[in-house]
């Protein structure tokens, strides 16, 4: 299934208003509130009487360590003196190792004035998240009483993981003494890949120092399930709350949908566990790491409606802080965050991003889902620097075929090793039963096919609507003896644990069924698994969400792993009774990064999570040349060549917070005082990949690279592929010694030759001279223009904007607009604005426009006098699509090419100083001394084409790569009285220049 991130509303609060007769209701919601002072996992001193709680490089957070508690309880009552300022609104959690900060729920007015306080960071909606897995086939739970599987393949089960255990000394030892946190939906203690021994207090401290996480006892759990395996299991459920859960989950760390289970045994589960499904040996199982130890933290949760399940973002954050206070080693983190694609904040400063970037200085390895919206591009979450986003490969295995009469054999994904002897072979359309259309028939929707007519057959199913199992499920009810499931559309096939044989083929191979079922008056097909020897090469799985990041300066995803076949551990009541299942997404990839990373730990003890991250990027398989990095990342993982990579691509807490100060985000601390840290953007991060979202000429970034072997070795570079840019790297060979770090340079031009506004893709590659290479994938976008997106002037005269060209030659660019609008006056009172239910009335003015097909661009603005706040909400045919509500006295919103509609705009002044007055109802009468602003709307809607009053100077501009040029708008006619909007646009660029006349 798809991620989604969508709001969730928090119990109404009621509120009265003195001068009304009526008592009105506001609405609340729970919102994450961050503040500015740093949390415990980085807090590295500098306040007088609070020594550094962060822990030193190569070492995790220790709670129990000495200055932890004065520096919690001075952030517990920084806290509390918030909360206290805007009335002690009811609160979920505190947060104070990787956030300092609460959740809580909180009216319009007390989201109003909590934003506008100095020490606040960033306020979140709370969203509820789903988890990164395809398998979860909603439509299923009435018939299983549970989520259904996908496709299997043995956690574990490569040649290079074997040899990688081999190389740390055995699968017993692959991993120990590691502490993988996992937060998901749970563990089901009773599954094999889960058994341990108890340990007592100082068995514990002697076996992981310094891990201070417990068992935590509820639902058919007790303090007494947690082991040498298990080693804790937290549960967090305030913000999803108690009332939504499904009677069929646990109020425990008991895993209530079997993805917390898969997950936990794919990263860490036993080895050497037998499998055996619906009769049907699968041979023996292993987490990646069978030898580490897992701490599970269940913030994941089923409800009564399975459109419901999710992980509350308020619960999810209490378990990452909960997790890396506890001292875990690694984090998985298979739930999606919100798509590059849908974002509304600055890429790596959500909540959830921010923890991370906590954990990840603290010195906590995290892997998360790259998301399961592909193929199409920029669906890619978690797109920040100091997290390892996983992309799913879909291995091939489980292959198989269908045998048609006429001979014809074609390819597709089977669970089953015995197939189905020669059948009767029929098309589920034409066989449809009493009261069901030939297309629910043909989708095999239960109870829609005709049991005399299906009765021992093969049936062919079109894929859709209702989940692949499901449609086993009907035609086994009918009498059928095996089914062939063909893809409605393109992509791959899956190999699913049916109620009878089943043969997933693609849409191709369905159609060509089709044709033989029409030309055969006798047809007939048999069903027959594929040797493993025979299984399909490695691809990038068609769910998996691709790049490019929102920020195009880094690549994401960072790597790929199996994420469809795969096999681990279930839970039972959700999985048909089973143990283990069979389940495809990009949830499924994650811990195995998660695996290998817990291998590295185990060796390489004083690694940073850069470090680690390097060693999985820079030694990744690449797959094929046409595959490109915004779908793989650096390829395939390799777990073998990460244990040994030879240099490594190192970062951390310092060059990720000049990164987010780019972004806009800083946190109070005593360096912070001093000064503001130098920014940097993404593509000059120490990362093992390189990505320029805009090469405007040329461009020169550094890197700096670590020999971590036991060798002197000399590496020399190689490139591959960027057809059409030129590369030069200084210098072109390296000779390091053990432990030695050295910085080299890579300059990057734009040719001719390059297709410019495409991304071109390639590697740079350190070749050493004992065996070692470290390959790193590198993606450009040549510009013929860097252009400025903002541009303002005066119609008094000419309106100049600079510009940079990428090319030398002739830059051709075109103006749309402007058009003039005159700005609107209003009168608002001050009151809340409930932007679920919007209406006109005295605190809210709306402006109503139809938007044509051929728009180029809206822009619209409200402004009040100094000082005065005023909020601007945008809503097409009834949907709020955009909205401007800062503390400013100048509100904008800009939408390019927007879709056609009916847009109204809702201009409203909010109550100043954030004082608690409740929304007032339409109609309800206005309370006398009711405080009124004055402010003023303008709406400009330009055509594609318009006939304006200003016009280029000139066209066509001959410009020289990589110098300035200037663009030049000239009025043509009367201006007065009138302001302006229009759009600069550049040939063959994605750069725009948004241009205001005054």
């Amino acid at each position: 299934m798809s991620a989604s991130a969508t709001p969730r509303s928090g119990p109404p609060a009621t509120a009265s208003l003195a001068a009304s007769h009526d008592e009105v209701v506001e609405s609340s919601a729970a919102y994450v509130v961050v503040l500015r002072d740093a949390p415990l996992a980085s807090y590295a001193g500098g306040i007088e009487g609070y020594d550094a709680t962060a822990p030193a490089p190569g070492h995790r957070f220790n709670a129990s360590r000495a200055s932890v508690a004065p520096y919690r309880d001075r952030l517990l009552a920084s806290q509390r003196r918030v909360l206290a300022s805007i009335g002690d609104p009811a609160t979920f959690y505190s947060y104070t190792t990787v956030l300092n900060g609460f959740a809580a729920e909180l009216t319009s007015a007390q989201l109003k004035q909590v934003q506008s306080m100095p020490g606040v960071l960033t306020v979140e909606l709370e969203r509820v998240l789903q988890l990164d897995s395809t398998s979860r086939a909603v439509q299923n739970r009435a018939l299983s009483s549970g989520s259904s599987p996908a496709t299997a393949r043995p956690s574990g089960g490569t040649t290079a993981l074997r040899r990688a255990w081999r190389s740390t000394g055995g699968v017993a030892d692959a991993g120990r003494g590691v502490v993988i946190g996992l937060v998901d939906s749970g563990l089901w203690p009773e599954n094999p890949s889960f058994d341990g021994v108890p340990l007592d207090r100082a068995q514990r401290h002697t076996r992981f120092p310094g891990f201070t996480g417990r068992c935590e006892s509820g639902e058919r759990w007790d303090a007494t399930t947690c082991t040498d395996k298990v080693l804790a299991a937290r549960y967090f459920l305030r913000g999803f709350g108690r009332s939504n859960l499904a009677v069929a989950d646990f109020v425990s760390p008991r895993d209530g949908s079997g993805h917390g289970s898969h997950t936990a045994a794919t990263a860490g589960g036993n080895a050497g566990v037998d499998v055996t499904i619906q009769d049907q040996k699968f041979g023996r199982v292993a987490g990646v790491a069978p030898g580490a130890a897992l701490a599970v933290y269940k913030a994941c949760w089923t409800a009564p409606d399975p459109g419901d399940d999710g992980c509350s973002s308020v619960d999810t954050l209490k378990a990452i802080d909960v997790a890396v206070s506890d001292g875990v080693d690694v984090l998985n983190y298979s739930i999606s965050g919100d798509p590059a694609a849908g974002s509304s904040t600055p890429p790596g400063s959500d909540a959830i991003e921010l923890a991370f970037y906590h954990a990840a200085t603290a010195g906590v390895f995290v892997a998360t889902a790259a998301g399961d919206r592909g193929p199409e591009p920029a669906t890619v979450a978690h797109a920040s620097p100091w997290v390892t986003t996983v992309a799913a490969t879909n291995p091939g295995s489980f292959e198989g075929n269908i045998r048609l009469g006429n001979g014809t054999t074609l390819p597709g994904s089977i669970v089953s090793d015995k197939g189905t002897e020669r059948r009767r072979l029929v098309d589920g359309a034409a066989v449809a039963a009493e009261g069901f259309t030939r297309q629910e028939a043909g989708l095999c929707s239960v109870g829609s096919l005709d049991a005399e007519a299906v009765k021992d057959a093969t049936v062919l199913c079109v894929r859709g609507v209702a989940s692949r199992l499901s449609k086993g499920v009907a035609v086994s009810q009918a009498g059928g003896a095996a089914m062939v499931l063909a893809n409605d559309s393109a992509g791959h096939t899956y190999a699913d644990v049916h109620a009878l044989p089943t043969l997933h083929v693609t849409r191709a191979s369905g159609k060509a069924i089709q044709r033989y079922l029409a030309r055969d008056p006798a047809p007939s097909a048999s069903l027959l698994p594929a040797p493993a020897a025979a299984s399909r090469s490695v691809t990038v799985a068609d769910f998996s969400s691709r790049g490019p990041a929102p920020d195009a300066d880094l690549v994401k995803p960072d790597l790929a792993a199996p994420g469809a076949s795969v096999l681990a551990a279930v839970a039972p009541p959700s999985n048909m009774g089973r143990l283990w299942d069979l389940h495809s997404g990009t949830s499924m990839a994650s811990p195995q990064v998660a695996g290998v990373a817990a291998l590295l730990r185990s060796e390489h003890t004083d690694w940073s999570p850069a470090a680690v991250q390097s060693a999985l990027l820079t030694t990744a398989d690449r797959l094929p040349a046409r595959v490109s990095p915004f779908d793989q990342g650096a390829g395939a993982l390799n777990p073998l060549a990460a244990l040994d990579p030879g240099l490594v691509y190192d970062a951390g807490a310092d060059q990720w917070t000049r990164y987010l100060s780019s972004k806009g985000i800083s946190f109070s601390t005593p360096r912070a005082a001093a000064g503001a840290p130098r920014r940097l953007d993404a593509t000059d991060l120490n990362a093992a990949s390189i990505a320029i979202g805009s090469l405007v000429g040329h461009r020169t970034v550094t890197r700096s690279v670590t020999n971590v072997s036991s060798s002197r070795e000399t590496f020399a570079a190689s490139r591959t592929g960027l057809s059409g840019i030129g590369v030069a790297v200084t210098p072109p060979s390296l000779t390091l010694g053990p432990g030695q770090t050295r910085s080299f340079e890579v300059s990057f031009s734009a040719r001719s030759s390059a297709r410019y506004g495409e991304y071109a893709a390639g590697s740079l590659t350190w070749i050493g001279s004992r065996g070692h290479t470290a390959e790193s994938p590198v993606v450009i976008r040549p510009e013929h223009v860097g252009a400025p997106l903002e541009a303002d002037g005066t119609s008094r005269g000419p309106v100049g904007i600079t510009a940079r060209a990428g090319v030398t030659g002739t830059v051709r660019v075109s103006l749309q607009g402007p058009v003039g609008a005159r700005p609107v006056p209003l009168q608002l009172e001050r009151r809340f604005f409930d932007a679920q239910k919007p209406s006109a009335d005295s605190g809210a003015a709306v402006q109503a426009f139809d938007v044509a097909a051929d728009t180029a661009a809206l822009r619209f603005e409200a402004a009040g006098d100094a000082g005065d706040d005023v909020d601007l909400h945008v809503y097409r045919d009834g949907q709020l699509v955009a909205r401007a509500t800062s503390r400013s006295s100048v509100e904008q919103v800009t939408l390019t090419d927007p879709e056609p509609g009916s847009y109204d705009v809702y201009v409203n002044a909010p109550p100043a100083d954030g004082e608690q007055k409740p929304t007032v109802a339409p109609g309800t009468p206005t309370p006398a001394g009711q405080e009124r602003t004055a402010a003023t709307f303008t709406g400009w809607v330009v055509p594609e084409h318009v006939a304006a009053r200003f016009e280029l100077e000139s066209a066509k501009l001959k410009v020289t790569g990589g110098r300035d040029f200037s663009v030049q708008v000239n009025p043509t006619g009367p201006t007065e009285s009138q302001r302006w909007f229009g759009l600069v646009k550049y040939d063959k660029s994605t750069d725009v220049t948004h241009l205001t006349i005054n």
